[in-house]
Parts: C-alpha cells; structure tokens; sequence
C-alpha cells in the first residue's frame, strides 16, 4: 500500500514556534503582574481609611 493517499496528522503547539513561546512568556508574566496589582487593590481597598476625606 502506498501512503499517498494518507495524511499525517501533526500536532504542533505554541511552544513549536519560537515567538509564540515569547508571545505565551509575555503573557503569563503579564497576567501575573495583574494579578499581583488587583491582590494589592483589593487589600489596599479593605484597610483603607474611610476617614481620610478620600
């Protein structure tokens, strides 16, 4: 049998790639941060003085 007729499915991922790796890299160390300043707003917001006329 021939395999002319046949496709070879590969699978290719974002790492496959060197600047979607980047891309993913970036990402996550965006989403990261954002994380960190919403924690801090959020906790910044409980403890905040509501007597400081702000």
């Amino acid at each position: 049998m021939s395999d002319i007729g046949r496709h070879s499915a590969q699978t290719y991922l974002a790492y496959d790639f060197p600047l979607l790796s980047v891309f993913w890299s970036v990402l996550w160390l965006f989403l990261w941060v954002m994380w960190f300043v919403l924690l801090f707003r959020i906790i910044g917001d409980i403890f905040r003085d509501d007597a400081s006329g702000r």
